[in-house]
């Protein structure tokens, strides 16, 4: 296992004063607030003023507490802990002469960003988009492998996966899955602004669950028949291709701008050109979308009153369950002219998600038991603790079948499933000691994407448990996501309106139509050695972030950057459900 080591290395201009890192969107009442901050000099013993703004009145002050491991170019690191200051106002932190950005403390610190994330799923349809108010890639697609090979199946609809126009199940399933659990959890927090086709019209129906349906709906396409089940759309021949996706003139051999493939879950190795997967079976990619359909069917049924559709969910989830079942293994994504894919390798997670979906549907108690069975077979299993792992190697990043089973069940396997998250946690908590931002995820590609579903983990665990044991862990993740970075950016789009967030993201909409992509979340920092080695990365400006960078650790604002500056829907979507449990 590697370890990772923050160098100090040489720059030309010097950095004279220290800086401040810390969560531009503010904190709640009770949460633990703390800034990085990183310097050239020494500043132990030196106190840090957390000031009124409009008043300019310290409001609280202590020492700052000296870091345990510099972080880049920048030798000296500290933390500065104001948990203590609970009154809710507008401050800044102040050291000598340098102030940090201003940031709020109050109740309201998430409710507003709540939908944000939401803004760009809606940018990301394809079929019809809201966004452009037209159409693409309406011809999707052409049957590649199954009993239906070479012909026509209609799969128009779902989300652009993120700044091209691939389309997966894997990625989608989640998507859907998490705005699902983020409208159970807390129903109350969402409004009711757009129609389903995501025009400025109210239709009776929380705007969050018209999105879930928008996935749902493209799942079911995927899924056509039983024993049918589609996987993806398009291949990476789509990335010949740098343009808006409704002007999309790829060609896959039907003509430009014609069909697109839809590849068949085989359940064994798949390929294009000379790269193939190591598909092994689908019960990753049955497993949660059965789950989905689940809990979707529960969700129109007893919310909606819909129960032509919860029926058609419920018999699709009972269908796909046992066809994960019947052929255990992962379905990966297909790879084309490039050696890159999702590489996922765990699937009783999802199979465990989908039994007790089922279980709570039908009541079933068989289900029930297979959920148990399938929990400790899933375990602790996780990139938790990990230096490295493969691409979407085990997504989605979190067990959701965990929580989903906890209330099903008796103390003592109540006491296993609490453990089971505990572990995992234990392990990203021992690698966030080793550096001055407290954060225990490693730097690979998505990295933003793990440090979703370590949040989400610890929350859940925090639920299960009612213990306060990784609050720390916890709120250093979040704050990460928000600016307590070495970089001092928000990893999220257009959040908070006013404060320091990606401008230049990978994405031809942003670069051609000047859209913000609100709400988006990119993909986050990656090791020195991921960025020098993918294929067709450059940078297309100067860095501002340069006096950061280390040759462990970077992270680049610009749009020839696809490796952490460009938005996914997976990760995005992950947001709704952190910003609804902090906005209750």
């Amino acid at each position: 296992m590697k370890k990772i080591i923050f160098l100090l290395l040489p720059f030309c201009t010097l950095v004279a004063q220290p800086v401040i890192r810390i969560s531009q969107i503010g904190f709640l009442p009770g949460d633990i607030k703390t800034a990085v901050v990183l310097s050239e000099t020494d500043l132990n013993g030196v106190q840090f003023q957390v000031l009124e703004q409009a008043m300019g009145k310290p409001e609280y002050q202590a020492k700052l507490q000296r870091s345990k491991r510099a972080y880049g170019q920048l030798p000296f690191a500290y933390v500065a802990d104001f948990s203590k200051l609970k009154k809710e106002g507008n401050y800044v932190i102040q050291i000598g002469g340098t102030e940090s950005v201003q940031f709020p403390i109050t109740k309201k610190a998430f409710r507003y960003y709540l939908g944000y994330p939401s803004f760009y799923l809606l940018e990301q349809r394809c079929g019809y988009n809201p966004i452009f108010d037209t159409t693409c890639h309406q011809l999707d697609g052409i049957a590649v492998g199954g009993p239906d090979n070479g012909k026509f199946v209609d799969n128009v609809g779902g989300y652009h996966d993120a700044s091209d126009y691939l389309r997966f199940l894997i990625t989608t399933s989640y998507t859907v899955g998490i705005q699902l659990l983020a409208y159970r959890d807390y129903p109350a927090l969402w409004v009711d602004t757009l129609n389903s086709l995501g025009q400025p019209r109210s239709n009776d129906i929380p705007d969050i669950l018209d999105e879930a349906k928008w996935g749902l709906d493209w799942m079911l396409k995927m899924n056509p028949e039983q024993g049918k089940l589609y996987h993806q759309s398009a291949d990476d021949r789509d990335h010949s291709f740098w343009d808006l996706p409704f002007r999309d003139n790829t060609d896959y051999g039907w003509g430009k701008g014609k069909n697109r493939p839809v590849y068949f879950a085989t359940g064994v190795p798949q390929g294009l050109d000379k790269y193939f997967n190591s598909s092994t079976g689908v019960a990753n990619i049955a497993g949660r979308s059965a789950a989905v359909f689940a809990l979707a069917s529960s969700i129109w049924r007893n919310q909606l009153k819909d129960a032509h559709f919860a029926d058609l969910l419920l018999k699709k989830a009972v269908e796909l369950y046992g066809l994960g079942k019947e052929k255990p293994g992962t379905s990966e994504s297909v790879p084309g002219k490039a050696p890159y894919r999702f590489h996922e390798v765990t699937y009783y997670d999802d199979l465990e998600w989908a039994a007790v979906e089922l279980y709570k549907s039908t009541k079933q108690k068989l289900y029930l038991n297979e959920a148990i069975k399938y929990s400790i077979l899933a375990a602790d299993s996780s990139w938790m603790g990990k230096d490295t792992a493969k691409h979407y190697e085990y997504f989605p990043y979190v067990n959701p079948g965990h929580y989903e089973l906890f209330p099903h069940v008796n103390n003592n396997v109540k006491a296993v499933l609490k453990n089971f998250y505990r572990q995992g946690l234990l392990k990203a908590q021992k690698k966030a000691e080793q550096n001055a931002f407290r954060y225990g995820v490693p730097f690979i590609w998505v990295s933003n994407n793990l440090a979703t579903g370590l949040i989400t983990q610890a929350i859940w665990y925090k639920k299960m448990s009612g213990s306060n044991e990784f609050d720390g862990l916890l709120f250093a993740a979040r704050d990460w996501l928000l600016g307590r970075n070495p970089w001092g950016q928000s990893f999220i789009i257009g959040i908070p309106e006013r404060g320091s967030h990606p401008t230049d993201p990978h994405s031809v909409v942003t670069k051609e139509l000047g859209i913000r992509l609100t709400g988006a979340l990119v993909d986050g920092p990656v090791y020195g050695s991921i960025f020098n080695n993918l294929k067709g990365l450059r940078l297309t400006k100067d860095d501002r972030f340069a006096k950061f960078q280390s040759s462990a650790v970077v992270y680049h604002d610009d749009i020839g950057d696809y490796s952490t500056n460009e938005p996914t829907i997976d990760g995005t979507a992950s947001l709704l459900y952190i910003f609804a449990y902090f906005s209750q």
